[in-house]
């Protein structure tokens, strides 16, 4: 038996590539989370009859993140994903800068830092502290490049996503790399995570004894975020170079979380089973239902869980530090 959660965002945008669909499984010795471009007029293919591959009902009928549980039997996992995926486009498993922004907005922040950047730079070379000693310019204070208005903290932290400028060491977001040819900005402040993740909402939340954990849609990825109740801060559990494998602490979280998908799994896990799954058909007149095999297979026909869209959550709290690496790193 394998299963696979399909997850889309659905963004309700003209533009249908920003809408995402990320396989995840619970296989843990191999790459568990994938994510494509989505196919807006059918998210979530139907399988045919007779196909062995089973899958929860949704309707997208709203803006939202949903998810649909595809399981199978007899069809392995490379298949089963094979046939979700089908026709889509596969994205890196890496953060995706300019994925919640509009180009122009982020073009104009942009400019104006980069700008003011130099032109600060442009000042520090006229003015000498010691003869034959230059001095150099500090980085952007954000609490500054806010307040013009032309800029947010949204828009900056895509803009170093996008590896367009660099954060010194601060608060939120840090760049792990320099570039002089690039503008420096610093958080002198403290971050909300609604100023990360999109929308500014979790997509789950599961609340623990010692700790919270939560998923949300971050620069077009879903990822893992903790924060223990000692903390006011979140952290990723989803980090870069190990996106690949994050889906099973995806999956598990969802499951644990969502009733609805949680009931599908059990009961087709239930089912797997012809012992289990290939009884209690007794009260059907044909001699065929009493077969374990035909019992189970009218069972696994006739199984229908609705998942609903995930009710989103506002997000509290601010981020600890956040690093950005170069994408070969």
């Amino acid at each position: 038996m394998v299963c696979l959660l399909a997850i889309l965002l659905y963004t309700g945008q003209k533009l249908a590539a920003k809408d995402r669909l990320v396989i995840t499984s619970n296989e843990p010795n191999s790459p568990n989370y994938h994510i494509y471009e989505a196919n807006h007029k059918q998210p979530f293919p139907v399988p045919d009859r007779g196909s062995g591959i089973y899958r929860t009902l949704v309707r997208v009928d709203e803006p939202g993140t949903y998810v649909t549980v595809y399981c199978s039997i007899k069809v392995s996992i490379d298949d089963l994903r094979g046939f979700i995926s089908k026709g889509l486009k596969s994205l890196p498993s890496h953060v995706d800068g300019r994925f919640g922004n509009d180009e122009k907005s982020e073009d104009k922040c942009f400019n104006y830092v980069n700008n003011l950047f130099y032109e600060s730079n442009r000042e520090a070379s006229t003015s000498t502290f010691e003869v034959g000693k230059v001095a150099e310019p500090g980085p952007l204070p954000v609490s500054r490049l806010i307040k013009s208005h032309r800029c947010t903290k949204r828009l900056l932290i895509s803009l170093a996503y996008q590896r367009r400028i660099l954060c010194a060491d601060g608060y939120g977001v840090v760049t792990t790399y320099r570039d002089k040819h690039l503008p420096t900005i610093k958080f002198d402040e403290p971050v909300e995570i609604a100023d990360v993740i999109w929308d500014g909402q979790f997509v789950t939340r599961l609340i623990a004894k010692n700790h919270q954990d939560a998923l949300a849609w971050n620069q077009g990825q879903l990822q893992s975020f903790m924060r223990r109740s000692s903390s006011s801060d979140w952290t990723r559990r989803t980090c870069n170079c190990n996106e690949p494998y994050s889906g099973w602490h995806i999956t598990e979280l969802i499951r644990s979380n969502n009733a609805q998908v949680g009931k599908f799994m059990n009961e087709f896990a239930m089912l797997e089973d012809t012992d289990l799954g290939g009884s209690d058909c007794f009260q059907f007149q044909s001699k065929a239902f009493l077969k374990p095999k035909i019992c189970r297979d009218f069972k696994l026909k006739h199984l229908q869980v609705s998942v609903n869209r995930l009710d989103p959550i506002p997000a509290e709290g601010n981020i600890a530090q956040f690093r950005v690496t170069k994408p070969d790193d």
